[in-house]
């Protein structure tokens, strides 16, 4: 909803008490935005040349589309400057799960089907920092709503059942349609000072969604990580999902924790299993500090009494600003690889501990997100994202829409959710939750986006003070006046 002292402060008092007024007879925030109102026509910036000769007119016109074409690549050069200072100071995090894209059917031929070359040179921007620095990087693709399979609390028992007959086929078709996330460009994490720090050569970040660490001076590429910002429940950059580190890549880890200000780190991987290496010890030994850089991690306390989960506290501090952090890592051992958890009641009590463990964190000042990783950063890494975030959705809307969870999360973070297994599973433990806690649907009319509570009413209520049975429209019109004013 948006916020009246900022309102009134960008237009005046009584335009918030309109705004009020409306609001809270709408008892929703934003039914009626801004946006919806009519702005004014803009005028043409071409005169009148009908008295000009025709010799003349010819001439003028070729001057001033030369004219425009100085111009236009001057405010592209400009816009393209600001985007990417932008960039390279991390203000814009990702892709918004609320930027709906679907996907392409029959384009499996690689990242590049999707462009043809006018497209792709008119994307390129000269003034690219970091890993970008004179990469040709295609636009976002816009593409239609994503496929999606709602459901509310009261029919999830019965979905899933129904879902579950002919071995399970009905699950296989909703994951075989899922998105694929050949539509997006990984032009950084190609280039071959960046593929050294990808532990997998076919699971590389998104140029879109990848987190962007601060460049270091002498390093072009310093800002690379093989890491994407993924949205949860009505909150963008929710969660990191990366790779397990590798020992080239401890640096740019913890680099990436102090900077975005994270608290939590969910390893869903031991660092090896079936003798292969998934992930390496990027955590100190007690008595034994890590160095990485001008960051230095420090044991605190390690809980190991579950076999299943190791709970490890440590110090994060920076002699460049002389500051110290907490930072917690919960770290599962029972759940292999391109597998799922053998204990669904201690995974829902993983998600629960690390929500608290979030809320601690942000007592502490650390509202950064919570970096997740497996191995390859995509399987379990995706189902642990997939559940908590369809869980919040579950409590706050009163339904679930797995399918569009774990598709937008696929335009965030390739291959989210690795394997029908992993798909079913977050079914599974929805069900299994709302089992054990024994939730009911909310009363209905209810929703995340469109209930007030109470005291918010109370608050609009207040601001719009006496109703004068003025219609919305004539608020509206009103309030339009007050604005061009």
């Amino acid at each position: 909803m948006p916020s009246c002292t900022t309102t009134a402060a960008a237009v005046s008092a009584d335009v918030c008490v309109r705004f009020a007024r409306i609001t809270s007879r709408a008892r929703i925030g934003d039914r009626y935005g801004f946006a919806s109102l009519p702005s004014p026509a803009s005028s043409s910036p071409l005169g009148d040349m009908c008295t000009v000769s025709a010799a003349a007119a010819v001439i003028v016109v070729l001057l001033l589309a030369a004219v425009g074409v100085v111009l236009y690549k001057k405010r592209k050069s400009e816009n393209d400057s600001i985007l990417s200072s932008l960039n390279g100071g991390k203000t814009t995090r990702g892709l918004s799960a609320s930027n709906p894209r679907q996907h392409r059917r029959g384009n499996a031929g690689g990242d590049g089907d999707m462009y043809d070359e006018a497209t792709v040179m008119e994307s390129k921007v000269e003034g690219r920092v970091g890993a970008d620095a004179g990469l040709v990087i295609p636009p976002v693709p816009e593409l239609g709503a994503v496929e999606s399979h709602e459901i509310a609390i009261g029919n999830l028992a019965q979905e899933i059942h129904a879902m579950s007959h002919d071995e399970y086929y009905a699950f296989a078709v909703e994951y075989a349609n899922l998105e694929d996330g050949n539509e997006f460009s990984r032009e950084a994490a190609k280039r071959d000072e960046c593929r050294c720090k990808n532990r997998y050569a076919n699971i590389l970040a998104y140029d879109y969604t990848r987190v962007r660490l601060a460049q270091l001076p002498g390093d072009q590429f310093s800002d690379y990580v093989n890491a994407n910002y993924v949205s949860g429940w009505q909150q963008p950059a929710a969660y990191i999902a990366t790779q397990g580190p590798i020992p080239g890549t401890f640096t740019d880890f913890w680099r990436m924790v102090w900077e975005e200000n994270c608290g939590v780190i969910v390893m869903v991987t031991k660092e090896t299993e079936m003798g292969k290496r998934k992930c390496d010890k990027y955590w100190p030994d007690q008595g034994q500090p890590l160095q990485c850089g001008t960051l230095e991690v420090l044991y605190r306390d390690y809980d190991d009494s579950d076999e299943s989960l190791c709970i490890r506290r440590m110090e994060l501090r920076s002699s460049i600003f002389n500051e110290s952090r907490e930072v917690v890592q919960y770290q599962v051992k029972s759940w292999p690889d391109q597998g799922v958890p053998e204990n669904g009641g201690q995974f829902l009590q993983l998600v629960h501990q690390v929500r608290e463990e979030t809320q601690a964190a942000m007592g502490r000042g650390q509202n950064g997100p919570v970096v997740t990783h497996c191995s390859a950063g995509i399987g379990r890494t995706g189902t642990f994202i997939a559940v908590d975030t369809t869980l919040r959705r579950l409590l706050a809307a009163g339904n679930i829409d797995l399918m569009s969870t774990v598709n937008h999360m696929r335009q965030e973070r390739v291959g989210s959710v690795q394997t029908i297994a992993q798909y079913r599973f977050c079914y599974d433990a929805i069900q299994q939750y709302v089992a054990i806690n024994g939730i009911q649907a909310p009363p209905t009319g209810a929703s995340a986006s469109d209930e007030l509570s109470d005291a918010e009413l109370n608050s609009l209520e207040t601001l719009a003070g006496y109703d004068d049975g003025m219609t919305d429209a004539k608020l509206l019109e009103q309030l339009q006046l007050i604005i061009n004013q």
